[in-house]
């Protein structure tokens, strides 16, 4: 029921979503992108990233972390939210539900997104990553594909979307150390700044 929602969904309203966004695609490497199981990090303006990032990638069945008090705003959006196979997660409690739902999804093969900031940017300043995603790749072992997309949504103009290549983060164990964990978070966003330098024309 879910597959066959996803997909009445992209056919009726993911071309309306492109022309809104009109996301214009930009690869680091080309043809770098992986098969299998991959976690996206990017960074948060706001709510609609995940509808442009979903017809970006609207090949692969995307999942999607959501914070609780968007995903129970109201019962529509709680419904369009599960069909969508968006993940729940409460960041102001212990509850680690969403970690294992996380890592069962990348265990099947699917696509996981996540915005590491965990906060939307107001005004393009890119803020500190927590380390969820950092812990998710270790533990599960796939690799993670950064991508960086612009901050100015304005109706039919085009959006930049970098798609960066993907990085096997490095660790001796799948435990890490706060230093390790805090050092492999420092990476990722260093790479996504990267990105953001190449959508804006910036030498690196």
């Amino acid at each position: 029921m879910k597959t066959l929602f996803r997909w009445v969904h992209k056919l009726l309203f993911g071309w309306s979503v492109w022309l809104y966004f009109r996301p214009k695609i930009q690869y680091e490497e080309k043809g770098s992108m992986p098969e299998g199981p991959v976690l996206l990090v990017s960074n948060h303006k706001n709510h609609m990233d995940f509808l442009l990032l979903m017809v970006v990638f609207w090949r692969r069945y995307l999942r999607c972390l959501v914070g609780k008090t968007f995903y129970e705003c109201n019962g529509l959006v709680t419904f369009l939210l599960k069909m969508l196979g968006a993940i729940k997660v409460d960041r102001f409690s212990f509850d680690m539900t969403f970690f294992y739902q996380c890592m069962d999804a990348l265990k099947k093969g699917q696509t996981l997104l996540i915005f590491p900031e965990g906060k939307f940017s107001v005004d393009g300043t890119m803020a500190e990553f927590r380390e969820t995603a950092a812990l998710l790749a270790v533990q599960s072992g796939v690799p993670v594909v950064p991508v960086y997309h612009g901050y100015d949504y304005r109706p039919f103009r085009p959006t930049p979307v970098v798609i960066g290549k993907p990085v096997m983060l490095e660790c001796a164990t799948q435990n890490p150390t706060p230093e390790e964990l805090k050092r492999m978070t420092a990476q990722l966003r260093d790479r996504i700044v990267e990105l953001r330098g190449m959508a804006e024309g910036k030498a690196s």
